[in-house]
C-alpha cells in the first residue's frame, strides 16, 4: 500500500464520518411526518418488527385502521422517501440491504 492509496482510505473514511455525523443529526430531530417516524426508528432499532411494536405501543394505525406489521415498516422503508431527510434515507437502505442479506442466508 502507498501514500495514494492510504489517502484514498482516509478520504473514505473522513465521507463515512461526515455521514454518520449527518444521520446523528437526523436522529435528533423531531420526525415531521409518521414516515420520517418509521425512518428514525428503524435507523434506531435496526429492525422492522421492533418498529412495528413500537408503532402499536404507542397506537398509531396503519391504513385501513389496522395495527402495524414487520411488513408495513418494510414497504414504507424500501417506498416512501419523500419529505425524509436523504441521510435517514441512505442509512436506512444500508440498514435493510444488511438485514435482507442476513435472512437470506439464513433461510435461503
Amino acid at each position: 500500500m502507498n501514500a495514494a492509496d492510504i489517502q484514498k482510505e482516509i478520504d473514505k473514511l473522513n465521507g463515512r464520518r461526515q455521514f454518520l455525523v449527518a444521520v446523528a443529526g437526523a436522529l435528533e430531530k423531531k420526525p415531521r411526518s409518521l414516515n420520517e417516524e418509521i425512518f428514525q426508528r428503524y435507523v434506531e432499532y435496526e429492525s422492522t418488527p421492533k418498529v412495528a411494536k413500537y408503532l402499536r405501543s404507542k397506537g398509531i394505525r396503519a391504513d385501513g385502521n389496522r395495527s402495524f406489521g414487520p411488513g408495513d415498516v418494510s414497504d414504507i422503508i424500501q417506498n416512501e422517501h419523500q419529505d425524509i431527510d436523504p441521510a435517514l434515507v441512505k442509512m436506512a437502505g444500508e440498514i435493510f440491504a444488511r438485514n435482507r442479506k442476513a435472512v437470506m442466508r439464513q433461510y435461503g
